[in-house]
């Protein structure tokens, strides 16, 4: 990884910032109480003793005894060997405890400020939480439904700086389809009063600060057979990138995620953030050489990365979650990126978005014909006969709007270009466009077509629709023309009662760049009816 590309003569250091994600990160409610504000039972360090039990009254010698970072099981699929995603920081929570079992967490609190503490317990299990020997939440047999697999608990206990706190927790689980069937769902988190610092990112932070360059990985948990809770990432990760970034301004953010997560809250902290997906096993040889400039990043998102879980066009309970089994599947056509542009919502990053080590520059955008009919293929079209043909150049000075080649200054046609009189009647559309490396690195860039709404059509469509993308390799200084081919579906509607695609005739947008918010180039297609 980043040791072996940097060499011998280079210093790297190593610092665990937050506690490691496990399945808990799926559970909804407050962030598991850290590491370093508890101690185990017995022994020194931090976290606290676990006992796994294969039975429901903690009788017999644990099947488990060891020190968890937390108190939290979320079991089930997540566990099952083989699919267990979880941080191999974290102490292994086998499948074996995927049966009637109890878990007792025991040891002690260590309060960092004075004040109010909101202790919670997320549960599905018959469960006890005990501070000083009270017993301060207590629940019973849980019997989940669509809207609530778990119950979340709460209570208040003020403590002193510096003040120590026995706590316990037991959880006994049962399998039986009456009561739970889905897996161990278990966390002890807390709300502390305002001014705690994780001793863990102070760690961190001093390391940044001694460093030319720090380097923060943060991660998520995702999977099949559950929902993230929110955006947020989980332990506290937002709150290690602050302090790392203060302390050194030549802070790099790392992303090892599954999807989208939540940026805003500290992106502006730091120059440079990756994001690296889930890369693999060779990941650590794969960021380094992207790190160190030996590769160069080209990937465009896939997905758009709203600014949070409420600025979403799905962001209603009954479209997610839900109300019941019942989910409101309202957006209709305008699902993705459609649904951002329809709503008017502003995304921390758009569709398509993606940085590079260099920069492009797209010019001279043309719309041409392609020899074959769009109809021709049942995959493109099966339409009402329409044909699409393009527009008469705008006059020098307009915007780069045209069915000829264009700069930007106004366009005019190509030499065999189709004008007025030489139509793309029954012909398919195609763009092209000339796309200059202009930075000091080579690199590739994906440029992306987007269709328009057609103002004549019955039925709504989307503001923006990809149409078609391609993918370039450019050295420094080099420009090359390159095409894109126009899906005609695009640029049609399902009729449902005819069962087929209908390709309406009119004036259709086209937009060029490198995202779908970032389309510097635009030219009209026209589609005429053939009848």
């Amino acid at each position: 990884g980043i040791q072996a590309r940097a060499g011998a003569d280079t210093e790297v250091t190593f610092t665990p910032g937050t506690d490691p994600v496990t399945s808990v990160a799926l559970l909804p409610g407050a962030q598991p109480i850290p590491s370093s504000f508890l101690r185990p039972a017995t022994g020194t360090g931090t976290g606290l003793t676990a006992e796994y039990f294969l039975n429901q009254d903690f009788s017999g010698t644990p099947y488990l005894n060891q020190v968890d970072p937390y108190a939290g099981l979320n079991g089930g699929f997540f566990i099952y060997t083989g699919f267990n995603a979880s941080s191999p920081h974290f102490p292994l929570q086998p499948q074996a405890l995927d049966t009637n079992s109890s878990v007792r967490w025991s040891g002690s609190l260590v309060a960092p400020v004075a004040g109010t503490y909101q202790l919670e317990v997320v549960t599905n299990g018959a469960t006890t939480l005990t501070v000083d020997g009270a017993d301060v939440i207590t629940t019973q047999a849980w019997t989940p439904t669509a809207n609530a697999p778990n119950q979340t608990v709460t209570v208040p206990l003020t403590f002193e700086a510096g003040s120590t706190h026995s706590i316990s927790l037991s959880y006994v689980y049962d399998t039986s389809e009456a009561w739970n069937g889905g897996g161990q769902q278990i966390k002890l988190g807390w709300t502390p009063p305002e001014g705690v610092v994780l001793p863990q990112v102070t760690a961190a932070a001093e390391a940044a600060a001694a460093a030319d360059t720090a380097v923060v990985f943060v991660r998520d948990f995702a999977s099949e057979a559950g929902d993230k809770p929110d955006l947020v990432l989980p332990n506290r990760q937002a709150d290690l990138i602050r302090g790392v970034a203060a302390a050194n301004p030549n802070t790099v953010v790392v992303m090892t995620v599954g999807g989208a997560v939540q940026v805003v809250d500290w992106q502006d902290a730091v120059p440079a953030v990756l994001n690296a997906w889930y890369p693999g096993q060779n990941q650590g040889t794969a960021i380094a050489e992207i790190l160190f400039g030996d590769t160069n990043p080209s990937g465009k998102l896939p997905l758009t990365f709203p600014v949070d879980d409420e600025q979403t066009p799905t962001a209603t309970q009954a479209q997610f979650p839900g109300v019941g089994t019942t989910v409101d599947v309202s957006e209709g056509i305008f699902e993705g990126y459609r649904g951002y542009l329809e709503s008017g919502i502003e995304p921390a990053y758009p569709f398509g978005y993606g940085l590079s080590y260099t920069d492009f520059d797209y010019s001279k955008l043309r719309v041409t014909c392609k020899s074959r009919d769009w109809d021709q293929h049942k995959h493109e079209l099966e339409g009402d006969g329409a044909t699409a043909e393009t527009l008469d150049a705008p006059a020098a000075g307009s915007a780069a709007k045209a069915d000829a080649e264009v700069d930007g200054r106004g366009g005019h046609p190509s030499p065999g270009h189709p004008g007025k009189d030489r139509s793309c009647k029954g012909k398919p559309q195609e763009l092209s466009l000339r796309v200059t490396n202009t930075g000091d690195v080579a690199g590739s860039d994906v440029i992306q077509a987007y269709a328009g709404a057609n103002p004549n059509s019955p039925v709504e469509m989307a503001e923006r629709s990809l149409a078609g993308w391609t993918k370039i390799y450019l050295q420094p200084g080099e420009s090359q023309r390159v095409t894109i081919n126009l899906d005609a579906q695009s640029f049609s509607y399902w009729d449902e009662a005819a069962d087929t695609w209908v390709l309406p005739a009119g004036n259709v947008p086209v937009y060029v760049g490198s995202s779908v918010l970032d389309t510097p180039l635009e030219a009209v297609v026209k589609i005429r009816d053939r009848r």
